[in-house]
């Protein structure tokens, strides 16, 4: 990949425009991933019905189809769909592509800032208590520090990757 003429980071609600768009396309394919067992078998898929093992193995399904959703996204062309349609794109901090260490770490970083904030918005929905919304802050942080004049989130930084305007 030749570096660009100018490259401009990408802004923070782009970023999340794209993570949510993304968020609904890993959705669409773990509805599939999941009708497929379901409907040979006729049973849902939950332990008591299936059996641990069987349930650990479609629960690693899913988090294989996840890791190779972004992982062929970003070593191969370097966006994913989400990433495509709000017009930016995730380099190595050396404007190349990325490899599947850099792409599977980072996948791991955000997924954890993305875990506790869902984690505390259903907690709030659960429960009404406003403190489970301050789970929201590490995943504002992470995509806001790079507002801050520091040019990079904690997921780039930690990745070494950065994520660019198209």
């Amino acid at each position: 990949m030749t570096p660009p003429q100018q490259s401009v980071p990408s802004g923070s609600l782009r970023q999340i425009g794209a993570a949510i768009y993304d968020g609904l396309l890993i959705l669409a394919v773990f509805m599939v991933v999941t009708f497929i067992p379901v409907a040979l078998t006729g049973h849902d898929l939950s332990a008591a019905q299936i059996g641990s093992a069987l349930h650990l193995l479609h629960q690693l399904t899913l988090l294989s189809a996840l890791g190779l959703y972004y992982g062929y996204a970003w070593t191969r062309r370097g966006q994913t769909l989400g990433m495509k349609a709000w017009k930016i794109r995730i380099t190595d901090k050396n404007h190349g592509s990325l490899n599947w260490r850099q792409a599977l770490l980072r996948l791991a970083i955000a997924g954890l800032f993305w875990i506790v904030a869902i984690i505390g918005v259903l907690d709030y929905m659960h429960r009404h208590d406003r403190q489970s919304l301050l789970a929201l802050i590490p995943l504002l942080a992470n995509y806001f520090t790079a507002n801050l004049g520091i040019q990079a989130t904690i997921t780039d930084r930690l990745s070494q990757t950065r994520i660019l305007r198209d």
